[in-house]
């Protein structure tokens, strides 16, 4: 399986995206952590959406802190999360983490959806 619900309660990793998350399952918190502080407001990217008959996701993130000033900074950290996330999206989804939680927006808010409306369903899948 790719992705993974990361919770994070007290908004520790981003205050302004919701409690649970989707990510790639391989990817440490500290990387997270980092690749987080590299990000604008700590928005970090994120699946805030995964079509629940294929393998299209939309992605949610701020610009990163390089595009400030005259120098370009990189992120090791951001780099290996990208090129994970490139991995995962193309690869069918067998841990019922396909597409949008709760009812008020964002990857992971709430305990799954029924809808078949592309919301997140946190339910396991059968298969």
């Amino acid at each position: 399986t790719c992705w993974r619900v990361l919770p994070q309660p007290t908004f520790e990793l981003c205050n302004s995206y919701p409690p649970k998350l989707v990510v790639p399952a391989e990817l440490a918190g500290s990387l997270l952590g980092k690749v987080a502080f590299f990000h604008l407001h700590d928005r970090l990217p994120v699946v805030a959406w995964k079509n629940p008959f294929g393998d299209a996701v939309i992605l949610r993130s701020a610009a990163t802190r390089s595009r400030r000033g005259v120098v370009s900074a990189r992120c090791q950290e951001d780099e290996t999360l990208l090129e994970t996330l490139g991995r995962c999206i193309g690869q069918p989804s067998h841990d019922g983490a396909t597409g949008q939680a709760g009812s008020g927006g964002g990857a992971g808010g709430g305990a799954g959806s029924s809808a078949g409306d592309g919301r997140l369903s946190l339910a396991s899948n059968a298969s």
